[in-house]
């Protein structure tokens, strides 16, 4: 019961932290914004790695979608390195989809964790 409630836990974590790490870059509109990323925004991408591991770990199970929120990362990781402000608009592009793969396996997780599983029939 511990671990499902952990993982449980770790998903909502993971998919509120996704929605405003996405909300912060969906937001900016300066290109510094998303070139110099606050503390906070760091703070939040570490404590949903840290939520990330925790459901890998409880979780008995590993699905495919458990490893797209690497694209959010790089993305985010790509733009703060290599980001240039003469293609300012192809980094908003590349950061703005990528912060989507954040996103995206929180709420299969959290659909999965909604609807209960199948149980076959003797």
């Amino acid at each position: 019961m511990a671990k499902k409630l952990t993982v449980a836990a770790s998903i909502v974590v993971k998919l509120i932290l996704g929605i405003m790490i996405c909300n912060y870059f969906w937001k900016a509109n300066d290109f510094v914004a998303i070139k110099q990323i606050p503390w906070y925004i760091v703070a939040e991408g570490l404590l949903y790695i840290a939520a990330q591991m925790l459901t890998r770990k409880f979780s008995n199970v590993n699905n495919w979608w458990d490893w797209v929120f690497y694209f959010g990362l790089v993305s985010i990781m790509l733009t703060v390195s290599f980001g240039s402000i003469s293609h300012a608009a192809s980094w908003f592009l590349v950061v703005k989809s990528g912060t989507i793969a954040l996103v995206i396996p929180a709420i299969i997780d959290f659909v999965k964790l909604l609807i209960p599983k199948r149980q076959t029939e003797k």
